[in-house]
């Protein structure tokens, strides 16, 4: 067969050898071993195993993070209840309901009759964990400190939080002070604390609220996993945390938009070979598939929207996924690709989906329209996470303020 051609593109070459290398895979192992391989690739991250420390002083704040990193309430079966982790003599462990494969470790309190230091590493295994937070309050504790020594010596990345922030600006509030400059002032008083120690002052730290996580520095903390696990762990917790921050769902949506290459090179690979509605059938699933997993990483289901006041629930462009499935959803997605296809053929850029035999140019075409498909609704979804982040917000900072009056 003749090679891909890359005129009438934008294709970098790399994007233009790898359909080349996808495309001569069809050819050997046919149009739907090549989607599964896709669809493997976009879901490697779901067989990552993701294990996280948290360790502290109780009524830190702990509780309340697993919480918000499981998207529970502290009522909610599987939640962490407060206390916990410093009452028992074991560690206690909370899997993530969407994620199984993600699992938090809230540690005994260390330095304590149960768990003296020069044993403590070894009994609660600290090693097992990918990634350790240390939790305090007002001052990080010789125990912190020394926790944090153990943990550079065996070059596991951890970094420490101070939560409970919300709880600081809204004593600043009462005592009529600037809300504004709460979070710097308590910085400046922690930096001041910890400008002694040589491990503290060049650790992490970071401010956040396990409550109102659009307080603080959770973003950041976030950033700094990133950096300190690997791609596909990170991939792990993004995609299965809430949008607990406006910063958080713009992080998803980085992330979301980084596998639209992955899906338009595969489906214009698929597309070179054209077998008569088999290959469009195939390139339909993989953006069903795709779809599906924006739907879900921002948390816009079903299920979390209904509940949304009517006038919320108009404002979202998910319905037109949402309403659909099976055939009515295939209709759906093949309607809006036909007026992209138009739009092609208008432009002198060839076919689409619908196979032409012989046609090579084809691939380039279907690259460009699965790209500007899935990119209109990603930034559809991504306003849709955010009006019902809004909405969820709002919600969440009325029924304080009511709590609050009583």
């Amino acid at each position: 067969m003749g090679q891909m051609s890359s005129c009438e593109t934008k294709l970098t070459q790399e994007e233009i050898r790898e359909a080349q290398d996808l495309k001569d895979r069809v050819e050997n192992e046919g149009p739907e071993a090549i989607a599964k391989h896709v669809r493997e690739n976009l879901d490697r991250w779901k067989k990552e195993e993701l294990k996280i420390g948290i360790s502290g002083r109780i009524k830190t704040g702990k509780s309340t993070f697993i919480n918000a990193v499981l998207g529970l309430r502290p009522n909610q079966p599987g939640s962490a209840k407060s206390g916990s982790g410093n009452t028992t003599q074991n560690v206690t462990t909370y899997a993530h309901p969407r994620n199984k494969q993600i699992v938090l470790f809230d540690f005994p309190g260390v330095g304590t009759e149960d768990h003296p230091k020069s044993k403590y590493m070894t009994k609660v295994n600290t090693s097992e964990c990918d990634y350790f937070l240390i939790f305090f309050d007002s001052v990080i504790s010789d125990d912190d400190i020394w926790l944090a020594e153990r943990l550079k010596e065996i070059n596991k990345p951890y970094c420490f939080v101070r939560s409970m922030i919300d709880q600081d600006i809204q004593n600043a509030e009462f005592d009529g002070k600037n809300s504004d400059t709460v979070l710097e002032e308590v910085r400046e008083n922690v930096q001041t604390s910890v400008a002694a120690n040589n491990i503290t002052r060049h650790s992490s730290i970071f401010f956040i609220s396990g409550r109102y996580t659009d307080i603080g520095e959770f973003p950041q903390l976030l950033t700094h996993m990133e950096k300190n696990i690997s791609s596909l762990k990170f991939e792990s917790i993004l995609f299965s945390i809430s949008a607990i921050s406006k910063e958080v769902i713009e992080k998803k949506y980085q992330k979301l938009k980084s596998r639209i290459r992955i899906v338009s090179v595969g489906a214009a690979a698929i597309s070179a070979e054209p077998i008569p509605i088999i290959d469009l059938l195939i390139n339909i699933n993989l953006l069903i598939h795709e779809l599906h997993h924006y739907i879900d990483t921002f948390g816009i289901t079903m299920d979390k929207i209904e509940s949304l006041p009517a006038e919320v629930k108009e404002r979202l462009n998910v319905w037109s996924i949402l309403t659909k499935s099976g055939k009515a959803l295939v209709v759906f997605i093949i309607q809006q690709i036909e007026k992209a296809a138009a739009v092609a053929v208008v432009e002198s850029v060839a076919d689409f989906f619908i196979p032409i035999i012989g046609s090579l140019i084809s691939a380039p075409t279907t690259y460009f329209i699965v790209k500007d498909f899935l990119t209109k609704y990603l930034d559809q979804m991504k306003e849709d996470a955010i009006i019902v982040y809004d909405n969820v917000l709002h919600a969440q900072k009325h029924l304080h303020t009511d709590t609050q009056v009583c």
